[in-house]
Formats: structure tokens, C-alpha cells, sequence
């Protein structure tokens, strides 16, 4: 029968028991609890009843380990964690662990942990990575040392997992792109690192086509396994479906837009493509000087139409600012002069009369 393994070990958690009895007689009692959950695991009793009485020790334990009495007897409190540690090594699997863990097993995590978290900061900070991904693993690693701060047993359990896996990708010289299939395959769906993701993909916007960028994208994700991993927050969704949710969404919002610029009447511009790309790149110099690149690429594509192109994609365009020759150069240069011409005999024609009589003698 399933009962309360807890109720002498409670009654030992007094000052007068103390002063009674000894060390001994609480790692017997200590001895009997262990046995007794292992013949509860071990019995015909159902899942469900196995989970509602686990919950409830490691409950207990908490509320024992948390008493005045315990707080300030390390004995009792050693006890404690020897007992909730045997919880987790043994029937982790029947236990919500998103609880607040108790004082002293965040204080007992911080101490053990000490060492190999600084370890892996200096590690982190030693190898060439994006600001942002290394903002992201220190602030994660940083955040087990502020004063007073609360965990899950969740959150403490999952660093055991987590950190060896980082020890040995930090082994060798790992890349950016190393790093982030280390903390996909761990499981780490931390916000800040699914935001970095995000950012990553929105990345490419500047350089691909938006809709080939997601496709490409949603290839990758969909390309992970669904295998069960423990996750840095549980009770979230795992980084494959979020980031898959977030690509639909991305892709169903930029089909809609492509399909607006199609309805779009355009201005058609007697320019290649190339020259377009040409004539914004000397536009950086002065009027685009402060535009977001990517936002101008994206205005033309949706309101212009070349001479020979009904629809210019974003990404022709960028390809084509980026790769831009001496023909088209002398192409625009050309436009140019004629544009200067125009603006002297509209704007300046005195000046072409002394220019002229200069040229003359």
C-alpha cells in the first residue's frame, strides 16, 4: 500500500530530537524512506498513482527542507538532499519537476557548479562567436549565481544534461553554426536563443529572396529528428516547432505580400535591372545614404517594373548590386551626364555661355 513515508522523518526535524538522538538513527530512517520507494516503484500500484506519490515526497521533502529547524542544521539538510537526489537518480520519470526547488539544493547546486561554470565561460568567451550567442550562453550560465534567485528542479536538472554537452563541442574550435547544432540536439529552447534563430533567417532576406530563404529554411528544421530530448523548459514547445510554426507564419505573410506587388500597377523605368542596382548603389552616396538597404531593394521590387523584366524580384535585384560591371557602370554614367546637361541648360545657362566663350579662346 502506497502511504507517507515521511511522517517520522518529519517528527525528527525538531530541536529536541537533536539533542536525543544522533546522526545514526537519521540515516537509518533515511535508509528505511529509500526502501520503501523502491518497493512502491516496484508494486502493481498504476502510473497515475505512482506519480501522486512521488509528487507528494518530493513535495514534503521541500517543506521539511525548507523549516527553520533544517535551515540551520546541516546534518538534517544533507539528509534532505541525499534523499531528493535519490528522487531524481531513480523515479524522475513520475515527478513534475517544474517546481521551486528549496533553498538549500539551489544554494548545494551553486556550490558544485562553480567551478565548471566558470570553466565554460572562459571556454565560451575564448572562441570567435556572434555577440549575441555569446550574450545568450553566459547571461544562461551567469543567471545560476545571482543572490537569492529561485530555479525549478527542471532548470537545475537540465544543466547536468546540458553543460557536458557544450564541454565537449568547446573541446576543439567550434563554429558559430557548431554551436547552434549543439544547443538545437540539447534541447535549449531558451527565448533569447529561439530569437537569435529567428534573426539568422531574416538574415538572409538581405542577400536571397525572402520566400527561398524560408523554403530553405524550413528544409533544415524539417530535417531534425522529433526525438525526445530534455528540454531547457519543458512546458514549451521543443525549438523544431517553434521555429516550423514560425516559418509558416513567414511564409503565408510574404506569399500575401508577393501576391499584392503582382496587383500592383508599377512604374516602368527604361533601366536593366542591373543599371537600377547601379543607379541605387551612387544613390547611397547622398539621398539613400541612411535607408535600410534591404527596405530600398524591397520598395523597388514592389513599384517598379524593368524594360524588359514585368516583375523584378528582390533578390535579383540584390545580386545584381552586388555584381555590378564596367558596362552598366558606363551604362548609368552616361544617363548621368545627360541628366547634367539637362539641369545646366534648364538651371545654368549663363555658365554654358561662358564655357563656351572660354572653350572658344
Amino acid at each position: 500500500m502506497l502511504c507517507d513515508e515521511l511522517q517520522t522523518l518529519n517528527s525528527m526535524a525538531t530541536p529536541a530530537y537533536a539533542m536525543e538522538f544522533g546522526g545514526d538513527e537519521l540515516e537509518k530512517e533515511c535508509g528505511r524512506i529509500k526502501a520503501a520507494w523502491s518497493l512502491a516503484a516496484f508494486s502493481s500500484a498504476p502510473s497515475e498513482s505512482l506519480s501522486r506519490y512521488f509528487n507528494y515526497h518530493l513535495l514534503g521533502v521541500s517543506k521539511i527542507a525548507d523549516s527553520p529547524f533544517s535551515l540551520n542544521n546541516q546534518i538534517f539538510q544533507n539528509a534532505l538532499l541525499s534523499l531528493t537526489t535519490h528522487l531524481f537518480d531513480y523515479y524522475a520519470i513520475f515527478m513534475d519537476l517544474n517546481k521551486e526547488a528549496y533553498r538549500s539544493f539551489v544554494l548545494n547546486f551553486t556550490e558544485n557548479t562553480t567551478l565548471e561554470r566558470h570553466d565554460l565561460i572562459c571556454n565560451i568567451r575564448s572562441v570567435s562567436l556572434p555577440p549575441e550567442l555569446v550574450h545568450i550562453l553566459i547571461n544562461y550560465l551567469e543567471a545560476f549565481d545571482l543572490g537569492g534567485a529561485s530555479f525549478t528542479f527542471e532548470v537545475l536538472l537540465y544543466f547536468y544534461y546540458f553543460v557536458p554537452k557544450l564541454n565537449k563541442i568547446f573541446q576543439g574550435k567550434p563554429s558559430a553554426y557548431d554551436i547552434e547544432e549543439a544547443l538545437i540536439g540539447a534541447g535549449f529552447n531558451h527565448l533569447a536563443f529561439f530569437s537569435y534563430l529567428q534573426k539568422n533567417v531574416r538574415a538572409r532576406f538581405e542577400i536571397d529572396e525572402v520566400l527561398p530563404s524560408l523554403f530553405a529554411a524550413k528544409e533544415r528544421w524539417l530535417s531534425y529528428p522529433d526525438a525526445s530530448v530534455p528540454l531547457f523548459q519543458a512546458e514549451w514547445p521543443s525549438l523544431k516547432a517553434m521555429m516550423n510554426g514560425w516559418i509558416d507564419q513567414e511564409i503565408t505573410l510574404h506569399q500575401k505580400e508577393f501576391v499584392k506587388i503582382l496587383r500592383t500597377k508599377k512604374i516602368s523605368l527604361n533601366l536593366s535591372v542591373a543599371q537600377l542596382a547601379c543607379f541605387i548603389k551612387m544613390f547611397e552616396e547622398g539621398p539613400l545614404e541612411n535607408a535600410n538597404r534591404a527596405g530600398v531593394f524591397r520598395f523597388c521590387a514592389a513599384h517598379f517594373q524593368s524594360k524588359r523584366q514585368a516583375v523584378i524580384s528582390q533578390g535579383s535585384l540584390s545580386k545584381e548590386f552586388y555584381s555590378i560591371n564596367q558596362v552598366t557602370a558606363a551604362n548609368v554614367r552616361g544617363m548621368l551626364k545627360q541628366m547634367l546637361s539637362r539641369i545646366d541648360k534648364q538651371f545654368f545657362p549663363a555658365w554654358l555661355v561662358i564655357n563656351a566663350v572660354i572653350a572658344y579662346y
